[in-house]
């Protein structure tokens, strides 16, 4: 392995000292600790091995069993262990690398890797799995290594940061070649009771990660269900419905309500981008561009990647804050609201002069509402493009402002509850990541005795 393999030099803990070794003059002498170039200075009571000594990698199994469990690539999680589903498949069939309880499953292809996409294999109906050939498999030796221990070895910042250092490979099909894991990863390795303590400490985090998710999906549930009932009904003791203006739908409305195309009660347009990027009278001034990957999770875009300078915004689309924007590629149909005055890149639609009959937060509640909808108006049959005819021809049922924002508040309000869960979730992740770094390199150390090793960690020692 060159030289230019090797991460960055990291710098070196003062020596330690033991007590059994003394000078002539009945001084200490200081003896060097073992040093890692993934881990530093490894600590009293750890060994440092490589990391073959405690792992196989892409060991063969033979599958008993005719269909086998199959684990695909969509079903890892960027910051939990666990699988979120799996499937079933013929192991004849597919060409997969195959795995068992306990073995650890790595991404080793762009973007996965630096997503941080990974799986500790958890109970299979099958006595073997099967999955992507993209997957490094890591079987532990479990005298050596726990093997829920061995998943967090791979999630720490070492690991990932060495494995995204070498992959190899055309520009989007990069991939972590298996000789980082079969001849280059060395582990720190803590006494085994050390090692069960430490993977507790984290699934612990990890299950407090889960339960806020698990938490949060409640509540979009219940939103889900609450919205259809809002946008069917009202808020209000509506008499009568009707339905025969409601093109290629089956929902009944109520009698007050009126039925629009967008394009009757908006002006839509699609957003443009300066070119070159390269250019920098046009970009890097101090106007936010809104692009695609600005999109986020919440409702108002408040910040941006990119911005533009005044002659840029000339030859991009300008909007106000509060205008509600719909993205018409990579997930077409999307609503957002802009927080700040900004330029909208052309991945956007703008919706625009639609005040005087819709509340912006109806507008953009029912938008979401109709995400799935919306997607089918979209051309192209390679690359989805939702263009502003196509758009123009989705149907709004509109009822009066003031029930407008009667929905739109308690609908807000579901959200307010999805963000609070949100926070909760970034924090635990943060503690999660930054004692990950400390425990496994031992600069936080799990000796005592009294940490509990929760149930669902020892059953897989």
């Amino acid at each position: 392995m060159s030289d230019d393999d090797n991460p960055a030099d990291q710098a070196d803990d003062p020596a330690t000292t033991e007590p059994s070794e003394t000078a002539a003059d009945g001084g200490a002498v200081a003896s060097e600790a073992p040093q890692s170039r993934f881990w530093g200075v490894v600590p009293s009571g750890w060994e440092l091995v490589e990391g073959s000594e405690v792992y196989d990698v892409n060991p063969s199994y033979t599958p008993d069993e005719e269909e086998v469990t199959y684990i695909e690539m969509d079903a890892l999680d960027t910051e939990l262990p666990f699988p979120r589903y799996s499937k079933k498949r013929k192991a004849a069939d597919y060409s997969g690398k195959l795995f068992r309880e306990g073995d650890t499953l790595f991404a080793r292809i762009t973007p996965c890797t630096e997503n941080g996409k990974a799986a500790f294999v958890d109970e299979m109906e099958t006595d073997v799995g099967i999955g992507s050939t993209e997957y490094a498999v890591l079987s532990p030796d479990r005298e050596r290594i726990f093997p829920l221990y061995l998943y967090y070895v791979t999630k720490s910042h070492p690991v990932r940061n060495y494995a995204i250092s070498r992959m190899r490979g055309s520009t989007g099909r990069q991939r972590v070649p298996f000789d980082v894991f079969r001849k280059e990863l060395e582990i720190s390795l803590p006494p085994m009771a050390e090692q069960r303590r430490t993977a507790s400490i984290l699934y612990n985090l990890d299950k407090g990660i889960s339960n806020v998710e698990e938490e949060i999906e409640k509540i979009r549930r219940i939103k889900r269900g609450t919205s259809q009932r809002l946008f069917s009904e009202g808020t209000r003791d509506h008499s009568s419905f009707i339905s025969e203006n409601w093109k290629n739908r089956s929902e009944e409305l109520p009698e007050e309500w009126y039925v629009v195309p967008s394009d009757e009660v908006m002006t839509v347009t699609r957003g443009a981008h300066p070119r070159p990027k390269s250019d920098t009278t046009l970009w890097g001034g101090e106007i936010p561009m809104i692009k695609i990957g600005d999109r986020g999770e919440r409702p108002v875009i408040t910040s941006t990647q990119d911005t533009v300078t005044e002659k840029g915004s000339k030859k991009s689309k300008l909007v106000d804050e509060g205008t509600v924007i719909v993205s018409n590629a990579g997930t077409t149909g999307v609503p957002r609201i802009v927080g700040m005055t900004a330029c909208i890149h052309d991945h956007w639609l703008i919706l625009k002069d639609y005040q005087d009959q819709l509340d912006t937060r109806f507008l953009y509640h029912y938008l979401d509402w109709n995400t799935d909808y919306v997607q089918t108006l979209a051309s192209g049959s390679t690359v989805a493009d939702l263009n502003t005819t196509d758009f123009g021809s989705f149907e709004i049922a509109v009822p009066s402002l003031d029930e407008q924002k009667e929905i739109a508040k308690i609908l807000d309000d579901f959200d307010s509850l999805v963000f609070k869960h949100q926070e909760t979730r970034s924090k635990l992740a943060k503690i999660k990541r930054g004692l990950l770094q400390d425990l496994m390199t031992g600069s936080v150390r799990a000796r005592d005795e009294s940490i509990e090793v929760l149930y669902e960690v020892a059953q897989h020692g």
